[in-house]
C-alpha cells in the first residue's frame, strides 16, 4: 500500500515555474497598455493646446500680424508665436488638463513628467482661416 501524500518537489517547482511565466507575461502587458494610455494622454493634452491657440487666434486676431520674417511664421504671413503658460494664463486651457501646484498652474507631459508650459505654439492665418501647431 503506497501512503502518498503532498506534492512531490518536482510538482511544486512546476507550479512554482508557471505562475512566474504568468505574472512576467501579465506585468508586461500591463505595463505595455499604461504606456500607451500616458502616450494617448500627451496628444490629448497637445490636442487641447492646439484648439485653445487656435481660439485665441480667433478671438484675437488683431495679434496676429503680418510678419516679414518667413522663418519665424514657417512661410505663413500672419502669426503669432504663444506659450501653453501664455494659453493657460489666459483661460484658453481647460482646467481638467492643467496641475495645481502650490497656486502655480502647468500642464505636464505624462510620458517625459516634464512641465509643457514653456511649449511654442504657431497660430496663423491662411485662406482666412485660423490655425495652429506645436513647434
Amino acid at each position: 500500500m503506497d501512503n502518498k501524500k503532498g506534492f512531490t518537489l518536482v510538482e511544486l517547482l512546476g507550479v512554482i515555474i508557471i505562475l512566474g511565466l504568468v505574472i512576467t507575461i501579465s506585468f508586461t502587458s500591463i505595463n505595455a497598455v499604461k504606456k500607451n494610455s500616458l502616450k494617448k494622454l500627451v496628444e490629448t493634452k497637445e490636442n487641447a493646446i492646439v484648439q485653445a491657440a487656435i481660439l485665441y487666434g480667433q478671438d484675437n486676431p488683431n495679434v496676429l500680424v503680418e510678419n516679414s520674417v518667413t522663418n519665424d511664421c514657417q512661410g505663413n504671413q500672419y502669426c503669432a508665436k504663444l506659450t501653453v503658460e501664455f494659453l493657460i494664463e489666459n483661460n484658453y486651457i481647460d482646467s481638467e488638463y492643467i496641475n495645481n501646484d502650490n497656486g502655480k498652474y502647468d500642464m505636464i507631459n505624462d510620458v517625459t513628467g516634464e512641465s509643457m508650459s514653456n511649449q511654442e505654439v504657431l497660430v496663423y492665418r491662411q485662406n482666412n482661416r485660423i490655425y495652429a501647431k506645436l513647434l
